[in-house]
């Protein structure tokens, strides 16, 4: 009985954290387009929505933060207004250098691409 139990128990914790990480914007009709960031310790989503408002998804240790805000893609530069706290690999002006989202204060460290990954992967 104990490991029935435990079985169980397992299951639920797995689909709760699965079902919890899925964003308010999950369907593409309203998504303009996505970015990542993978970490070896956490994962980050951001949905630029089509209305210029975006979500921002951190999971690390079983715990989720959401930043919301809104955005303003010119040309290969993204502006970015935050409602609540700030990103941090992210800036209020930011440069879409080879399919990744860098801040602008941070270009000169992302000259070389083997530290890209530590950015925004735009899909």
């Amino acid at each position: 009985m104990k490991a029935e139990f435990k079985r169980i128990y397992t299951y639920t914790t797995i689909l709760i954290i699965l079902f919890s990480c899925k964003s308010k914007h999950s369907d593409d009709t309203f998504i303009e387009f996505k970015a990542i960031n993978e970490g070896t310790q956490n994962f980050s989503f951001i949905n630029f929505n089509k209305d210029n408002s975006f979500d921002l998804e951190t999971s690390s240790f079983f715990t989720t933060k959401i930043i919301n805000g809104n955005w303003l893609k010119i040309s290969d530069t993204i502006f970015i207004n935050f409602k609540n706290e700030k990103a941090y690999n992210l800036s209020d002006t930011n440069l879409i250098f080879k399919d990744y989202i860098i801040p602008i204060n941070q270009i000169h460290i992302a000259d070389s691409l083997h530290i890209l990954h530590k950015y925004y992967k735009i899909e």
